[in-house]
C-alpha cells in the first residue's frame, strides 16, 4: 500500500492551511486549526468546527460548537458541556 506523507499545518496571512513537503494540500483558509491525528484534523471556519482528511475534504461538521480538540478521542465543547465525537458525527457526554 502507498504511504503518503501527512500535510502539516502551516499559517499564512493569519489563516491556516496544511502542506506536505511537495505541496500546498489545503490552502490557508481555516481561522484555527490543529495537526492531524487519526486520520482527521480539526478547523476552524467562522464559527463552526470541522474535521477534514488529509485531502482537504469535511468528514465531519460541529455547528454549535464553542470548541474542538485532535480526533484522538476526539472531544468538543457544545452548549458549554464537553462530549465525545467519534468518526460518524455521533456524540457521547464525557
Amino acid at each position: 500500500p502507498e504511504t503518503r506523507p501527512v500535510p502539516e499545518l502551516f499559517a499564512a496571512n493569519g489563516l491556516w492551511g496544511y502542506r506536505t513537503a511537495e505541496r500546498v494540500v489545503v490552502p490557508p483558509l481555516y481561522d484555527n486549526g490543529f495537526d492531524f491525528s487519526e486520520g482527521l484534523a480539526a478547523v476552524c471556519l467562522g464559527r463552526t468546527w470541522h474535521y477534514i482528511d488529509p485531502e482537504g475534504r469535511i468528514r465531519l461538521s460541529c455547528p454549535g460548537c464553542e470548541a474542538a480538540k485532535p480526533f484522538r478521542g476526539a472531544r468538543i465543547v457544545r452548549d458549554g458541556r464537553r462530549l465525545e465525537i467519534d468518526r460518524t458525527g455521533r456524540e457521547f457526554a464525557i
